[in-house]
């Protein structure tokens, strides 16, 4: 049965809202549903127990919120700022090709996609705590060097590694809440959670303009590092354990400690079927790539959203050529630049309840009483074409000869779109696979960061060699061919998903 509890695009989830990598806990429920007259089974005591995440206090749960989404924040904020201390990189390490420079950007971004496949099942394997502490405190260590960094190739190598631990926030931040979050609070979170990520690569050359002017590269690094600190500091104090089995397998070793009966266990080492901890992980790390390879709708939804989640990244080598180059603008005014896109992105959450009237349009399937997948893209529908009509409209006023307010307004509907494509792709591959989408998601999130790592490279050769109007024209003409996906599958994506073998096991 359908609720409202997610005011953004999901219902009460039958998977979980991030980029998670494959998850046991439809196992784990059934468990617990299936084994509690068994006196040995550890369990929780009931629904008010208060080990369990979903009774955390709400001061708690909100501050493990704020520190993971304000994190979450930091970390794509740190991508996008780099690119506008490249002037000062270029003058203190004598480099003077921009695509040379783009590399820090790049190995940021290729070390996301890495953690991105390797956090997830850690988080599930020792449980999300640890791999916080751990990954939050290597982040900090990371930015040091790159403070410091006497050459440029010192830098690239700890910049690749930020990213790598950086990751960590970006992949699990949906995991906490679910865990912690039930309907009555997880709208409002997932709301939070989701416009952390997406502000900041938008701020992030706002501040790293107006920093880089003022006091250079190495404090825009600094700053972050700082901010970064004392949110690894926060950590230690408000982020307790909230992966349910983690919390349960803690208690039966407790248990068994103090009775010496052996015979107790939990839910846990049922759902898991006493693997290894090699072999799940192993299982975590195949199978997205696997649905990169072999699952068409998982192949055609990560080639959409990461095409446009590069051209997004692609902008923050554009824009400063624009309006740097051809309008003679300071790094700082360069940065303000963005805020078309930034408010196309407000826009968008502010749209939610149209967006949700758009989707409860679609109806209810009478068989399993909830709309089908594809009515997560009727939104979308509305909205998918505007990325193609924004970059075409830019492109051709980007010259100098245009009031430079023109091209700025062109970024509001390039930021709706995307955030769109983002959000209500998410929710089909969630609807679509069921047990299975965390592979799903996570194949998609690898795909999209690749994207967002190669399409800066070939971005300064492209505007310096073909212009600004060209360059953005063949852009605009690749994001009206993908924008395609959404409208195929929305009318054949029940027949599509048939053929597949993870959909049909739902």
């Amino acid at each position: 049965m359908e609720t409202e509890a997610q005011q953004v695009v999901y219902e009460e989830p039958r998977a979980s809202t991030s980029d998670r990598l494959p998850s046991l806990s439809n196992d784990i429920e059934k468990s617990f549903s299936s084994s509690s007259e068994d006196p040995f089974l550890v369990d929780f005591t009931g629904p008010n127990d208060p080990e369990n995440p979903l009774n955390f206090p709400l001061w708690l749960k909100w501050s493990m919120l704020v520190a993971v989404s304000f994190l979450n924040f930091l970390v794509v904020l740190y991508s996008t700022s780099f690119q506008s201390g490249l002037p000062g990189l270029a003058a203190d390490f004598n480099i003077h090709s921009t695509t040379v420079l783009t590399l820090g950007l790049t190995l940021y971004m290729l070390g996301i996609a890495l953690g991105t496949l390797l956090f997830a099942p850690l988080s599930e394997i020792y449980g999300r705590r640890p791999v916080y502490m751990f990954t939050s405190a290597a982040l900090v260590l990371c930015f040091i060097p790159v403070a410091l960094a006497p050459n440029f190739a010192l830098l690239c190598v700890f910049r690749f590694l930020a990213g790598f631990f950086g990751s960590c926030c970006i992949t699990n931040g949906g995991a906490t809440i679910s865990d912690t979050f039930g309907p009555e609070h997880r709208h409002l979170a997932v709301n939070i959670y989701f416009i952390c990520p997406l502000l900041g690569p938008v701020i992030g050359p706002i501040y790293g303009g107006f920093v880089f002017e003022a006091l250079g590269w190495r404090w825009m690094v600094w700053i972050i590092a700082i901010a970064t600190l004392v949110l690894a500091v926060l950590f230690y104090f408000v982020m307790k354990e909230t992966y349910a089995p983690t919390l349960i397998e803690r208690k039966k070793h407790r248990i068994i400690k103090q009775t010496g009966d052996h015979r107790y266990h939990s839910v846990f080492d049922k759902a898991q079927d006493r693997k290894s901890n090699a072999e799940r992980l192993r299982l975590y790390i195949t199978r997205p790539i696997m649905f990169l390879l072999m699952e068409p709708i998982s192949i055609f939804f990560a080639l959409w959203v990461a095409t446009v989640y590069g051209i997004f990244y692609l902008s923050f080598v554009a824009y400063p050529i624009v309006f740097g180059e051809y309008r003679h603008w300071s790094a700082g005014f360069v940065g303000l630049s963005f805020l078309g896109v930034g408010t196309g992105l407000t826009l968008c959450f502010l749209c939610n309840p149209i967006m949700k009237k758009l989707y409860m349009r679609i109806p209810v399937n009478p068989e399993s009483g909830m709309r089908p997948p594809e009515a997560r893209l009727y939104p979308v529908l509305f909205t998918a074409l505007l990325a193609p009509i924004s970059l075409y409209w830019f492109a051709w006023t980007s010259q100098p000869s245009v009031h430079w307010i023109v091209p700025i307004i062109a970024g509001i509907p390039f930021g709706f779109s995307n955030t769109t494509t983002y959000i209500y792709s998410s929710a089909y591959l969630i609807d679509a696979y069921g047990v299975f989408s965390a592979s799903a998601l996570g194949a998609n999130a690898v795909f999209r960061s690749i994207f967002g790592a190669a399409f800066p490279l070939f971005a300064s050769i492209m505007y310096h060699n073909l212009g600004s109007s060209v360059a953005t024209t063949i852009l605009a003409s690749i994001s009206l061919l993908v924008a395609a996906v959404p409208f195929v599958f929305f009318f054949f994506g029940k027949r599509i998903r048939a053929s597949s073998p993870y959909c049909g096991s739902l």
